[in-house]
């Protein structure tokens, strides 16, 4: 256990969850995260308030260890009293998507998928005194927990699970919850990293508990060989072959489809290359928090050599190179399946310098001061078209401030 001030910057977690952890289990930082700063019970009451109407999406209930749906709007006279009561009653309440819709949340899990070659999710739990929220599982992900007021107490169990995927969290079994546990007591501004596979649980026993858990998702082998047959399927006939269960010959056709797999899997690319293709596909479909995309088309901005610019945090993005042309990748685009290949922007070789520049300055800068050999006129194309894809922002006056991080 580590007792450690930092800057409230993704990349201190980046550096943390990079290294081996403890046993391969968890670790524990009191005191790391300023989350609990903006995050907190006033936040809370003012969130309900705003989202009344739509906290049957937003918030899942659980009540002595049983969903409890929030009612549609309409059905009651208040979504937001509804909860409340639940509360009382003792039922932890879930909310969703944090993700997208706080943008320090949103900040903080790019800045996350950027540096740990992940998917991220977020979900703030509330759960009253007296109570524990969920019995005791294991989850698929790895999961960062902030505390944000109250306290809780965290049972860290065995690993039982090792390198889970999506689809095996699951609740523990009676004999593994008696298992020897390591107890955490964790406050506001306390930070607790869990290993997916892992078994735990927390209770609420001396005060009531408001914390985020960010689940963390790293790309598996699994993942790029799914991706990469799913490509393959499309191109090869013999991969789409329909399997007649009462035709002994269908054994042998499955057979065959491995053996194409296994000789075309990489064929026309890395192994490398492939895992950059299905991360960029992956975070393709991550909507984002900030997009303008709206005010963009109704009051188009004006762009011209004097158009101050930076580009926008809320935004990853990657510049891959083939020989005379340079194809812009972001995330954000949003979907909801994942797609064989990313969107991104064709651009010339020569474009790169101005390219990277943009997407990288975080201090607004003149179209005019840009490094490059472009002249004003292409330079200004190339603004318009970032501009569209939400990853610059035209700045008039003075600039905005730059995002707030954990």
């Amino acid at each position: 256990m580590q007792d450690v001030r930092f800057d409230n910057s993704a990349d201190y977690f980046v550096d943390w969850l990079r290294k081996p952890i403890s046993d391969n289990k968890f670790e524990f930082r009191a005191m790391s995260s300023q989350l609990h700063f903006t995050l907190n019970l006033v936040w809370l009451d003012s969130f309900l308030s705003m989202h009344e109407g739509m906290l049957d999406t937003l918030v899942k209930l659980n009540l002595n260890g049983k969903p409890l749906d929030v009612p549609v709007r309409g059905a009651v006279p208040s979504q937001k009293h509804f909860l409340v009561s639940a509360l009382r009653d003792g039922a932890t309440a879930k909310i969703e998507q944090m993700e997208t819709i706080h943008p320090n949340v949103s900040l903080f899990c790019l800045g996350l998928e950027r540096g740990l070659c992940a998917k991220t999710s977020a979900k703030i739990f509330i759960t009253p005194k007296g109570n524990a929220g969920y019995p005791p599982h294991l989850d698929s992900t790895d999961v960062l927990v902030i505390q944000l007021s109250g306290r809780k107490c965290w049972s860290i169990f065995e690993k039982i699970v090792e390198s889970p995927i999506s689809g095996m969290s699951r609740l523990m079994t009676e004999q593994e919850a008696k298992a020897h546990s390591v107890d955490i007591m964790m406050s506001p501004g306390d930070v607790l990293f869990v290993s997916g596979g892992v078994g735990h649980k927390a209770a609420c026993n001396e005060d009531h508990s408001m914390h985020i858990s960010i689940g963390i998702e790293h790309l598996t082998v699994y993942d790029i060989l799914k991706h990469r047959l799913h490509e393959l399927a499309i191109q090869l006939p013999e991969l789409r072959k329909k399997i007649n269960t009462e035709d002994p010959s269908t054994v042998q056709e499955l057979i065959a489809g491995l053996n194409t797999f296994n000789i075309k899997a990489f064929d026309d690319r890395s192994p490398l290359a492939a895992i950059s293709h299905v991360r960029r596909v992956i975070a393709s479909t991550r909507p984002y928090h900030k997009d303008d995309s709206l005010a963009s088309i109704l009051t188009p901005p004006v762009v011209d050599k004097s158009s101050i610019i930076s580009a926008v945090p809320w935004r990853n993005t990657e510049v891959v190179d083939s020989a005379t042309r340079i194809q812009v990748y972001a995330t954000g685009t949003v979907g909801n399946q994942t797609p064989l290949s990313a969107p991104s922007l064709n651009l010339p070789a020569s474009a790169k310098p101005e390219v990277e520049a943009l997407l990288k300055t975080q201090t607004p800068i003149s179209l005019a001061n840009l490094p490059g050999s472009l002249d004003i006129e292409s330079r200004v194309l190339i603004a318009k078209s970032l501009l569209q894809m939400g990853l610059i922002e035209l700045h008039t006056g003075n600039p905005p401030t730059k995002p707030v991080h954990f």
